[in-house]
């Protein structure tokens, strides 16, 4: 891999972590108006936007951001732990998918503006629809970052008729080939959970059979159960990836995070191509 592709992406590529705290779920679900609900959640926004101005207000992460170009993509902490597995969280008639709309609506009026210019929503409108993925992409001259949006497309899009990131991948493909990064030699992919990381059977036994505590791994891209299969998602991605840097002089980097370790992994593909990719680390931790 030429040092060369990479000289000029001094960016922070990120996925920030922040909880929607679970009282404002209490209250929404005490509630048995419309006037009620609507005074709940106009409270949880307003503190919900409270918390990124907190966040973004801490000293080193202020440093940071005013130090580096940014972009991000968003997880499941931009509305509450394990967002998308659980229960209920793509079931409209239930509470906390009213919540989680709420909360989408914040994050596009607040980070999505890093990259997008979002019109600023109806504020009389608490709870938006959450049509539509996340992901965007870029191009710097030979270096491009195409940001996947996994969380969407298995928790929002569901609903919407789209079971998984299938289309994300059409995007992607597109993109490389004829689309706007078909002329950069170096890609950075951008997941907010690792590409590689547990084994598919090891995902299923702990995601599937286990407590709440590992409802996130439900949302990797190696994970399977008897009501979804992300597999045939991940072979395609990691073929896409692998066949566009074939190509002489492509190189490609994955950067995911989420699992709270940091470390530099090499994917293998039949004993002979390789992907690399940097699961981070958090770039802050706020403790109370």
């Amino acid at each position: 891999m030429s040092p060369k592709l990479w000289q000029n992406a001094f960016y922070v590529y990120y996925a920030p972590d922040r909880d929607l705290f679970d009282d404002a779920l209490q209250a929404l679900r005490r509630q048995d108006d419309d006037v009620g609900r609507r005074a709940v959640l106009a409270q949880a926004r307003e503190n919900d936007r409270a918390l990124y101005r907190r966040t973004w207000r801490h000293p080193p992460t202020r440093a940071v951001l005013d130090s580096v170009p940014n972009l991000m993509i968003w997880d499941d902490h931009e509305i509450r732990d394990d967002w998308g597995g659980r229960n209920g969280d793509t079931d409209p008639s239930r509470s906390q998918y009213t919540l989680g709309c709420m909360a989408r609506g914040v994050y596009r009026a607040t980070q999505r503006q890093l990259w997008d210019d979002v019109e600023t929503a109806d504020p009389s409108v608490l709870a938006p629809s959450p049509a539509g993925y996340e992901h965007h992409l870029h191009a710097w001259g030979d270096l491009g970052v195409f940001f996947i949006d996994p969380r969407t497309a298995r928790s929002f899009a569901p609903m919407a008729g789209r079971p998984d990131a299938g289309p994300l991948l059409d995007e992607l493909e597109k993109a490389l080939y004829g689309g706007a990064l078909s002329a950069v030699r170096a890609l950075v992919l951008v997941s907010p959970v690792p590409v590689a990381f547990l084994s598919s059977a090891t995902a299923n036994q702990l995601g599937h059979h286990a407590t709440n505590l590992f409802n996130d791994l439900r949302d990797h891209w190696s994970y399977y159960d008897d009501r979804v299969d992300h597999r045939p998602e991940l072979r395609r991605l990691l073929d896409l990836l692998r066949t566009w840097q074939a190509q002489a002089g492509h190189a490609v980097v994955i950067v995911s995070g989420d699992v709270h370790v940091g470390a530099m992994t090499t994917i293998h593909h039949a004993g002979g191509s390789t992907l690399e990719q940097l699961i981070t680390s958090p770039m802050n931790t706020l403790v109370a």
